[in-house]
């Protein structure tokens, strides 16, 4: 939760120099959102989790279902 306001802001700040504009640019916005994201939460779960098994337990499961969800919302932008 504590990376959620430093990833609207970038996206927003992208968003505002027109990254919304195409869906490269919008994919990539939201991608960079999101890394701000795990980023964030990786570093509060390697409190907690062994550093060989962090990725599987913070990132890896989550990457697929956020590449989709940024590609169908940035897809669905075209259709504006």
């Amino acid at each position: 939760l504590v990376a959620f306001p430093f990833a609207a802001a970038a996206t927003g700040a992208l968003a505002a120099r027109g990254w919304d504009r195409r869906p490269v640019t919008m994919f990539l916005a939201m991608l960079l959102g999101s890394t701000i994201v795990f980023a964030v939460g990786l570093a509060q779960l390697a409190r907690f989790v062994p550093a060989a098994q962090l990725l599987n337990a913070g990132l890896l499961p989550f990457v697929p279902g956020d590449l989709l969800k940024s590609a169908l919302a940035a897809g669905s932008r075209a259709s504006w």
